[in-house]
């Protein structure tokens, strides 16, 4: 018995000494001045950077280091201290995508090693136990590259009030999640491939749903090739006539309502003018200009409509100049197989045809966009009736600091003549932001409050009610 309770002790203090051990913290202050140093390991030269102190309450205190590709370019070391990426919109977000992966391309795999505090003070010894851990598999914390691919998902919970004002709802806002995937081969040839989809918490399997009837689920599916400033493009992708719209599709919850990308409470897909499906598009993308030719083939139409798409064809031209202003301007076709009674009984009389311009400045905090749009047989009033009309949307912002950002904006459309329900009908809404970022120039994440206050009508001439939505956005990257 005696024995028994000997080992018993003897196993006790074990456990108790290392659960001390495993709950430790991290001291993210700044680390006292330990040098570098550097390894070979797998046929590379490796230089190790210390990054934090682990503090133990056994004082057996542990140094983290990354170790990293010795002959990467200074711009790539570390990424955490390059500026930030800036939030982007359709296109631009792809760039920016393709840039994250030529970072990680660069930087290679990075290993993370812990070496006893006291250990630090040879070189020798450090680069003997950094060696011992990375030939550890178990060791290895972390492997940034694997593959040039990213895997995300982006979390975006809002609580805002019902249309009625008698309480509020928590809504999903469009969480995405998605794979991005580019390579770049020997002779200069760009290959890349992306698939994203809204995720709806109620029903994950939608998230892989790869069909035609699931295409507010899936956000973008598309394979391209492209050679120096040349892109060829197929499957569901951001169009040619977004490239003007995105100018002001800017804010958190509210807004591009009159531009015509997403028309008819769509996502743009069918008519060509938001995340166009069915398409083959080129791109030419110069310092100075790009452009944009789209072609989309025959495809079905809105799903209240009983007439196909014949196809679809949509060409954009933008245009940046030396003093931060940028211009372009969009059109976008849809041929109609046939007008059909029931199309005419809503208004619809003949092709879909969108027309949009667009101005840009940007300056340090400053930016201030604007689009004027144009469209027949596109826009919808709230309950289903089709207009000819003019839309005006205005989005500007000030950055006051690297993290909080005030925005502002105004959207405007107007039916004309031909419009069933009169003068009616008209979007009037200002929209006002606040956000805030908890990295420094990167809105990827953040929390914001928007409100949006109507002045205009809904068909049977009420007004719509004020909006206020408070959110949250938090983006996981691989």
């Amino acid at each position: 018995m005696r024995r028994y309770i000997i080992y018993f002790f003897a196993s006790f203090t074990y456990i108790y000494a290392n659960t001390i051990e495993y709950f430790s913290y991290e001291d993210n202050k700044s680390v006292p001045y330990i040098d570098s140093f550097e390894l070979r390991y797998k046929n590379q030269n490796l230089i190790c950077y210390p990054t934090q102190i682990i503090r133990k309450k056994t004082k057996k205190d542990l140094v983290s280091f990354s170790c990293i590709k010795k002959d990467i370019p200074i711009e790539y070391i570390p990424q955490e201290q390059q500026v930030s990426y800036k939030e982007q919109q359709g296109r631009d977000e792809t760039k920016k995508l393709k840039l994250q992966i030529k970072d990680k391309e660069n930087i290679g795999m990075i290993y993370k090693v812990d070496i006893p505090l006291s250990e630090t003070n040879s070189k020798w010894r450090k680069k003997s136990i950094a060696k011992h851990q990375l030939n550890n598999t178990y060791y290895i914390k972390y492997l940034q590259w694997m593959l040039p691919a990213k895997f995300y998902i982006s979390i975006r919970p809002q609580i805002s009030n019902t249309q009625d004002n008698k309480s509020l709802k928590l809504r999903d806002n469009g969480s995405r999640a998605g794979f991005f995937y580019y390579y770049i081969f020997d002779n200069g040839w760009e290959l890349t491939t992306q698939y994203e989809a809204t995720i709806d918490w109620h029903d994950v399997s939608s998230f892989i749903n790869l069909s035609t009837q699931s295409n507010t689920t899936r956000r973008l599916s598309y394979i391209s090739i492209s050679y120096d400033n040349y892109t060829i493009l197929a499957g569901k992708y951001w169009s040619a006539y977004y490239d003007i719209a995105q100018y002001t599709d800017m804010f958190m919850a509210y807004g591009a309502l009159s531009s015509g990308a997403f028309n008819n409470k769509s996502d743009g897909s069918y008519s060509g003018t938001g995340r166009a499906d069915y398409l083959i598009q080129f791109h030419i993308d110069d310092i100075k200009y790009d452009a944009t030719f789209q072609i989309q083939t025959k495809h079905k139409g809105a799903k209240e409509l009983d007439s196909r798409y014949r196809y679809g064809i949509s060409a954009s031209y933008q245009y940046t100049f030396d003093n931060n202003i940028k211009l372009g301007s969009a059109f976008a076709f849809g041929k109609f197989e046939k007008i059909t009674p029931y199309m005419k009984t809503v208004g619809i009389n003949g092709d879909d045809i969108s027309w949009i311009g667009g101005i840009s400045y940007t300056k340090k905090r400053y930016k201030l966009n604007t689009t004027i749009s144009y469209t027949k047989n596109h826009m919808c009033d709230n309950e289903g009736v089709y207009f000819d009309g003019y839309g005006v949307e205005l989005y500007m912002h000030y950055d006051y600091n690297t993290q909080f950002r005030i925005a502002g904006g105004y959207n405007y459309l107007k039916p004309k003549y031909n419009y069933q329900h009169k003068s009616a009908y008209k979007i009037s809404d200002t929209i006002l932001s606040l956000q805030y970022t908890f990295n420094a120039s990167n809105f990827d994440d953040m929390i914001y409050m928007e409100i949006s206050i109507p002045n205009g009508n809904l068909a049977n001439q009420t007004k719509p009610n004020t909006s206020i939505s408070i959110g949250f956005r938090y983006l996981i990257s691989l």
